[in-house]
């Protein structure tokens, strides 16, 4: 599933984009390129399915937006800059 933002009266987004808000499904970017676990997972299976959703969701074309990963958010325009 991904979402569909449309810019709103901030103005730091300039048209509708698709993406998923990773969160705490997804910490870090490299969690995803490299399906590297957490230390400390409840259900290792659930996980790797859920891990697998979020490369297709990206592979067609999704923004993975991760909850927690510096490096990604290195890279994100920071307001008031445009997000596209």
């Amino acid at each position: 599933m991904s979402v569909r933002v449309y810019a709103l009266t901030c103005g730091w987004l300039t048209g509708p984009m698709s993406g998923f808000l990773a969160g705490d499904a997804c910490y870090l970017r490299r969690t995803l390129e490299a399906l590297h676990l957490p230390s400390v997972v409840d259900d290792e299976v659930a996980m790797r399915a859920s891990l697998q959703r979020l490369r297709a969701l990206r592979d067609a074309g999704a923004r993975i937006v991760y909850g927690h990963d510096p490096v990604f958010w290195a890279t994100v325009p920071q307001a008031p800059a445009a997000l596209v």
